[in-house]
């Protein structure tokens, strides 16, 4: 396992991600804590989120770049959020603390989006033909190919905009990431332990990886971010891990709070997220073909794995550059045994 500095540029995307989504993070705060029972280290860890989201009130996206827009196509794919996520991991390594805008848009200019085009439509395979016809070919929604058209065609300075926005963000947040520096030795105490890969691949919910490489990220906290990066020898994972998951454990239960446990049981009485439980208990699946047999869109499927997958009865591995999905039985009787010990 490689340990990478903190970033502070990966600290403004994560904090960028947040007013994109239009996050209330005391919200999300008050939702951890009704979960679990480390009321006190969640509000520690939490905290400079709320500051560094305070500091940056003012700060907004700009509604007319295409980087921002909204993307059916995107949402339903397996793996893919938005736009802008898709152009910042493609052309920024995160490795060293390099201005984004003196790394992302010529990178972007150089192979005038090869391979930002590959990432977002082809899942990482090699482009088969030039990036605007891959566009007009993917059977993409007609608006969503105008968007990455527009972004092929007028692209660099809407990704100057971007990465100036990044550079704004990371100059505001500065004070607080230094005055809650002590935070990233987190993952420095959990790089110590003889199983720390280990650990933190089963507390990102990954099955066992050969090549990865770990970045503690403050203004993540409570998410992280999943990245193949090519190498001569294959692919390296890169984990940009939040500092909450550095320092506990969320996919080892504890006592379960009434709270957390009418989370579970809310799920296990849902029919959708059922049928999706039933169809994973054969085999690990991927979300299309979850959409596909259900007869549901990915968007909806995306949205059910997402409370199954923080709710430990679900946990995904990476093949083929697709995330698959597996049941975890084990999550379902501790469930039952916390209903049977309440009631």
């Amino acid at each position: 396992m490689r340990l990478l500095q903190p970033n502070r540029y990966m600290e403004a995307f994560g904090i960028l991600h947040r007013k994109y989504e239009k996050e209330d993070c005391r919200k999300t705060l008050e939702s951890i804590l009704s979960k679990r029972q480390e009321k006190e280290m969640i509000t520690k860890l939490f905290y400079p989120v709320i500051e560094m989201m305070d500091a940056c009130e003012d700060i907004s996206l700009n509604p007319e770049n295409p980087l921002y827009f909204r993307c059916s196509s995107l949402e339903e794919t397996d793996e893919r959020e938005n736009i802008f996520e898709e152009i910042f991991f493609t052309y920024y390594r995160g490795e060293d603390n390099e201005k984004p805008s003196k790394v992302i848009g010529k990178a972007f200019r150089q192979d005038g989006g090869k391979e930002f085009i590959e990432n977002i439509i082809c899942s990482g395979e090699k482009l088969t033909e030039s990036p605007v016809l891959e566009v007009l070919h993917s059977g993409w929604k007609a608006e969503d190919q105008l968007t990455l058209l527009r972004i092929l065609e007028e692209g660099e300075p809407w990704i100057q905009e971007f990465c100036l926005l990044l550079e704004q963000i990371a100059d505001r947040i500065d004070p607080i990431l230094k005055k809650y520096k002590d935070q990233y030795t987190y993952l420095d105490e959990l790089a110590k332990k003889e199983d720390a890969q280990e650990i933190i691949l089963r507390r990102m919910r990954l099955n066992p990886l050969k090549e990865v490489a770990v970045q503690p990220v403050i203004s993540t906290c409570n998410m992280g971010y999943i990245r193949g990066k090519e190498k001569e020898n294959g692919i390296e994972i890169i984990i940009h891990i939040g500092t909450l998951h550095c320092a506990m454990d969320f996919s080892e239960p504890g006592e379960f709070t009434r709270e957390q446990l009418q989370e579970h049981l809310k799920c296990l009485a849902d029919p959708t997220k059922l049928s999706i439980l039933m169809i994973l208990k054969e085999k690990p699946t991927y979300q299309t073909d979850l959409a596909r047999q259900l007869g549901l869109t990915t968007a909806t499927i995306s949205h059910h794995m997402n409370q199954l997958l923080v709710n430990g009865f679900v946990k995904h591995r990476l093949e083929e550059k697709k995330v698959y999905y597996e049941y975890q039985k084990d999550m379902v009787q501790y469930t039952c045994m916390q209903v049977e010990k309440l009631l």
